[in-house]
Parts: C-alpha cells; sequence; structure tokens
C-alpha cells in the first residue's frame, strides 16, 4: 500500500487557530522498512502561483516529522504553525499583490505617508494578513536495514488541496460536521457565514439590528472569491459577492439608495484571483465611512439598511440577510465611548457603551530630593522653585469604567467576545481635519481590566445591564521635573 492521506479537514476555509489534523499512511513502509518516519511539508504564501513555485523549487516554509503510531499512521496537527501566518488587519492598504489600487480614506488612497486604519475605509478594503493559502506534501522516509540510512521515497509524495486559512478561531461548543472518513470541520455555510443566498451573514455574531450615531465608523467583513467546498455569491465562473446595497431612510418616510460595487476602485476585488488578499474583505459601514465616501445622511435619518448581491448596478440577487442600523441619539448627561474589538472571524466588532462612565488617573511617581538654591553658578543664588521633594518620572494610566444600557441576552451573550477579546480599541467619531499623514487620534488601545463576566438572563435578572473596566494601554506623558 502506498503512501495515503487518511484524514484530512473536511472543509478547505478553515480557521488557522484551531487544529488542522491530517493522518497519513504507508503500510509498505511500515511493514518492509525500518527507521520509518512520515513527512509534511508546508507551503504557505499569499499566492497559488507561488505556492506552485515553492513546489518546484523544494521550498517549504516548514517541514515537520513524526513517528508511526501503533496503528502504522503518521498524525499531524499543522493549526501551531499554521497560525503564525496569519493576523489581524490593522490597516488598508493594497487591494492584492498585482493591482495598484489601494483602500481609501476620504477619498484619499492608502500610502506610506498616508496610511489609515481598517475601520476609517471609505468603502471596501481587501484583507493584508487575515488570509493565507496552504498547502501540504506529505512523503515518508524510511532505511532497508538499522545500519542504513534514511532516504526519502519521493515517487510516493502525496499532496493535500489548496486551503485557505483565515485568523479566525472556533468555540469547544461550535458543532462539526463529521463524515464516513472521519474528517471534520465547522461548515461556516451551514451557521449562514458564507454570502450565497438571503439568510448569509456578515462574519460576526452581532445582530442583523444594531444602533450607530453620527460620525461614527464602522467596518464589516464578508468571504469572497471562494468556490469549493462553499460557494460564494451565485458560484459559475465569478464565484463572489460583487455589490452591496445602501437604502437610507428618514423619519418623515423617505427613502435613497446607493450601490457600492465590489471593485479595485473601491478598494475591494470581485473576479477569480488566486490571491488570498481577495478571501475576505472589509466594508465601511459606518455613518463616518458612508460620509467619506460621498453618501449624504439627511439629517433627519432614521436608519439605513445594507444587503449585499451578487450582481453589480442593480438591485436583485441579494446574496446576504439584510442589516439595520438605527440612529442612536446621544444622551446628554453622558459621553458615549465606542469600542472595537477582534472578534472570532478575525473581523472587527463595534459597540456603544452610552451610559455613565468613570474615568480615574492613577500615578506611579519616581522622586528625589532637589538640592535647594543654584550651586553651579559664581554665586549662590536662593530661588524659591528650587528644592525638596521632585517627581523625576510620572507614569498616569487612565482606568474607565463603562456601564451598557439595558440589552438583551442575545446582546449579552454577544459581548462575552468583548470580554475575551485580546486585541481591544477605542474608536473615536470623525472630526473634519484633513487626512494628510498619519492618522493616530481615532484609535486606542485598552485592555479589558475586569475578570468576571456573569451570563445574564432575563428569568434571572429581570433587567441586563453590564458594567467593563477598562484601561488605556498608552500612560498619559508628562514632563520631568
Amino acid at each position: 500500500m502506498a503512501l495515503t492521506i487518511k484524514q484530512k479537514p473536511k472543509y478547505n476555509l478553515i480557521p488557522a487557530n484551531n487544529e488542522i489534523i491530517f493522518s497519513v499512511q504507508d503500510g509498505n513502509q511500515i511493514a518492509n522498512q525500518v527507521k520509518v518516519k512520515y513527512i509534511a511539508e508546508l507551503y504557505i504564501d499569499k499566492t497559488t502561483a507561488a505556492i506552485t513555485a515553492s513546489i518546484a523549487a523544494g521550498t517549504p516554509q516548514a517541514t515537520l516529522r513524526v513517528s508511526p503510531n501503533n496503528a502504522g499512521s503518521g498524525i499531524f496537527d499543522l493549526g501551531p504553525i499554521a497560525c503564525n501566518y496569519v493576523s489581524p488587519d490593522y490597516l488598508g492598504g493594497k487591494v492584492d499583490n498585482t493591482n495598484s489600487s489601494m483602500s481609501e480614506y476620504k477619498q484619499q488612497p492608502f500610502s506610506n505617508t498616508k496610511p489609515h486604519p481598517i475601520h476609517l475605509i471609505d468603502i471596501y478594503s481587501t484583507n493584508r494578513e487575515s488570509c493565507i493559502f496552504m498547502k501540504v506534501r506529505f512523503k515518508v522516509e524510511s532505511a532497508s536495514n538499522l545500519a542504513s540510512p534514511v532516504s526519502v521515497v519521493a515517487s510516493n509524495a502525496q499532496d493535500s488541496d489548496v486551503m485557505v486559512l483565515y485568523n479566525g478561531i472556533m468555540d469547544e461548543t461550535d458543532i462539526l460536521k463529521l463524515d464516513s472518513s472521519g474528517n471534520y470541520g465547522f461548515n461556516l455555510d451551514i451557521s449562514n457565514f458564507i454570502m450565497n443566498d438571503t439568510d448569509g451573514k456578515f462574519l460576526t455574531n452581532a445582530g442583523t439590528t444594531q444602533y450607530i450615531k453620527n460620525n461614527q465608523y464602522m467596518t464589516v467583513a464578508f468571504f469572497s472569491e471562494y468556490d469549493d467546498d462553499f460557494v460564494v455569491g451565485a458560484g459559475g465562473a465569478h464565484a463572489a459577492v460583487k455589490d452591496a446595497y445602501i437604502t437610507i431612510e428618514t423619519k418623515s418616510g423617505s427613502s435613497a439608495s446607493a450601490s457600492r460595487p465590489v471593485i479595485a476602485a473601491n478598494g475591494g476585488h470581485h473576479g477569480t484571483l488566486s490571491d488570498s488578499n481577495t478571501r475576505m474583505q472589509f466594508l465601511g459601514i459606518g455613518t463616518a465611512n458612508l460620509t467619506n465616501s460621498g453618501i449624504t445622511l439627511p439629517s433627519n435619518w432614521d436608519h439605513y439598511k445594507v444587503q449585499m448581491s451578487a450582481l453589480v448596478g442593480s438591485a436583485g440577487q441579494y446574496v446576504s440577510d439584510t442589516y439595520y442600523f438605527y440612529r442612536q441619539e446621544d444622551d446628554c448627561r453622558y459621553p458615549t465611548i465606542r469600542l472595537t474589538w477582534l472578534n472570532k472571524f478575525g473581523a472587527w466588532d463595534y459597540y456603544n457603551f452610552n451610559k455613565k462612565s468613570i474615568n480615574t488617573l492613577t500615578a506611579q511617581r519616581t522622586t528625589y530630593t532637589q538640592l535647594k538654591g543654584d550651586w553651579n553658578k559664581t554665586k549662590f543664588h536662593h530661588h524659591g522653585y528650587r528644592g525638596g521633594k521632585k517627581s523625576y518620572v510620572n507614569n498616569v494610566s487612565e482606568n474607565i469604567t463603562l456601564n451598557t444600557d439595558y440589552i438583551t441576552e442575545d446582546e449579552a451573550i454577544w459581548l462575552e467576545e468583548l470580554f475575551i477579546s485580546n486585541d481591544v480599541f477605542i474608536i473615536h467619531d470623525d472630526t473634519t481635519d484633513d487626512n494628510a499623514g498619519y492618522i493616530n487620534k481615532y484609535i486606542e488601545p485598552i485592555t479589558i481590566q475586569s475578570s468576571n463576566y456573569i451570563r445574564k438572563t432575563k428569568a434571572n435578572d429581570k433587567l441586563i445591564q453590564y458594567t467593563f473596566d477598562i484601561l488605556k494601554s498608552k500612560n498619559r506623558k508628562t514632563h520631568k521635573a
């Protein structure tokens, strides 16, 4: 029996931060050879062409070896290596590895001198770090006897499919699909995270009804240009999400619509391109994103709705659920603090904390005793501002206690992802300053300081409200005395 792949991931669109299990077996080598080891060569790159070239050159990104188990099989978990090749997308940038188009902020293209955070994109941005291609070549090495050196049986190699790894995780409670061959994986389509019908979802567990204020930023993400075990859009020659339809409705009942084609000029891409940048894409859908891209929100707007389509330029052939974004008014008593965090799919979620917040500054001072008077001149001068204890360094950190409004049970479950996320930021409202240079002021890194999150229910708690303690990651700057 030649080398065969006995077990593999059931789907080729895989969260990279979980197990990626393969099992291989070569009964002939086990029965007739010694010093047998199974080899997995990992070829990982942003384009399938680059992977093909690396396989031809024999230059894998990683090579693993395992000994046969008691059943004669070699079992590999590639997840701990694969996860190092994906990471969150913090910035906009180039559409793909062959295109010169860029995402835009206030209608100015991304550049080295004018970079912008992913949250601030006008319309679309492809990913640059969230997805990667991986193909695995399996081999076996052995020796004819214990005194002989091992050699690789080159003619016995077996290749996996090309997989798309994304910067996601699976919860232990996620339901895995298992087939008769022992292959298993998370069925994104059954869970509606593949946009190909009218219940398709963006890559978020947030509800389809959300609330947003004027001048606030927000992005949503979706898979595109995928036609393998899952089919995006309408399938066929160009399996892609191709347009976003936005309808704005006012309190008086009037409405206006806008189309946002997923094209390179808008920062996105649709078609057939063997580039991992296009497999996950981001859409700017906050009120600030819409305004900066040229959409006018009437002063009396009530809500807007968004639906994705497999057609360009005319409404129809929708491939997503309808998402509603209702206007949230300012609370004159409390300032709103908006947080964004990395969710389980490697995309970004957002929430407005619009109830009472408490800011606390904490100082850690390093002091010294200064000499009284001036001793370094021709005559001694007794100045009142010199002498006594001084602060040489003053590290000032800022804690904020945030409170939600009353929320539903579903919102409470969703906010658990904020509690466990390791990437959380305050995102500030848009302002009218120009867009030159580094745009740093909108994003502030924080850490969640709360150590407990109790899942509340209406049955137990009647009204559901949460408090989060956060710490700004960057200390306040102070002068040295």
